[in-house]
């Protein structure tokens, strides 16, 4: 069968593909938030076959990676990994950045950890890692830094974890970046837990509920999904209008971007203005996690106290009670 290119007649009709593209690649992305899986498949597929189809390989790979992240969020690794090493592959074939090679690497450490191929994994991390280092990208050296933390922990080498973890929580809080802090914290948690150091173990822990806390809530996916569903019947509205004249192509792709930019300014402004609502009933949480706390050491501190007291009380009637008896016998054997 001939590809989409053997069709296109001229230049605006290519980009109008490319555009559709792009906006089945949107849109997976959107049902990807609001768990809805199969239909952001659906959507990556759409947006693949048409790269490919224009020989635009290096973008099909931005949604093969989309794709292979969905399969991660179903929990079918498996899957996940084929994509992922596939995707790579074309990657190098079309001469990609070193950047774009590595987080693919990282992505496939990510598939082999949750399969449990944990020697595999630690090499495309380790892979991954140089590769971030040597491009200075903060983003990749953290969330990598965090996924070989986790590897460590599995591997019960907590004293590395905390190596890899604490790096990553170092370099996100110096770059006022929040992003995968919660992973981070919950990784330095685990490691701090398992070599019994309860107090920084309990400051992880905080730090990984303040974080998630923030986390957008279903009601606020349930709303960008409806917004999503009226973004894509404008978009097969303006897709038809395709077909006409030239002259109203254009304008028909004009008013898509133009409606895209107001939904997405939309979204942004919506997440923005409840991200902010949410941060404030989150730190208010936290002091009042933090007071019961307190209260419970405060508590638990008296009580030990107290039993200390007692006991010591209780040795000093018994030792008294043993003298006492030791004054009313002749066995040489008592003193």
């Amino acid at each position: 069968p001939k590809s989409r290119r053997a069709y296109i007649d001229n230049a605006d009709e290519e980009d109008a593909l490319k555009m559709e593209a792009v906006i089945n690649n949107n849109l997976g992305n959107l049902y990807k938030k609001i768990k809805g899986g199969q239909k952001a498949i659906q959507h990556y597929d759409n947006a693949i076959a048409i790269m490919l189809d224009l020989n635009a390989e290096r973008y099909a790979t931005t949604a093969m990676m989309n794709k292979g992240s969905v399969y991660h969020d179903l929990g079918d690794y498996k899957k996940a990994l084929e994509i992922h090493e596939s995707t790579k592959a074309l990657k190098i074939k079309s001469k990609a950045t070193t950047r774009s090679i590595a987080s693919s690497d990282r992505q496939i450490g990510i598939a082999k950890l949750e399969l449990g191929a944990l020697d595999e994994a630690k090499r495309s991390f380790d892979e991954a890692l140089s590769a971030f280092e040597s491009l200075d990208n903060i983003s990749g050296i953290t969330t990598t830094l965090t996924d070989r933390g986790m590897l460590n922990n599995r591997l019960k080498k907590y004293k590395d974890a905390i190596s890899d973890c604490s790096r990553a929580k170092e370099l996100l809080l110096e770059n006022n970046s929040v992003d995968y802090l919660d992973n981070t914290c919950k990784c330095l948690f685990t490691a701090y837990k398992a070599l019994g150091n309860y107090q920084m173990a309990l400051n992880n822990l905080e730090c990984f509920k303040s974080q998630r806390d923030s986390i957008l809530n279903e009601e606020n996916f349930m709303k960008i999904g409806q917004t999503e569903v009226a973004y894509e019947l404008e978009k097969k509205a303006a897709i038809k209008e395709i077909s006409l004249t030239q002259e109203r192509k254009i304008n028909n792709w004009i008013k898509l971007a133009l409606l895209g930019f107001i939904l997405g300014l939309g979204i942004i402004t919506y997440l923005i203005y409840n991200n902010l609502k949410v941060k404030r009933q989150s730190e208010k949480q936290l002091i009042q996690k933090n007071s019961i706390i307190s209260e419970s050491l405060e508590e638990k501190d008296i009580l030990l106290r107290e039993i200390h007291h007692r006991v010591k009380n209780n040795l000093q009637v018994i030792s008294s009670l043993l003298s006492l008896q030791s004054r009313y016998t002749d066995d040489p054997n008592i003193e």
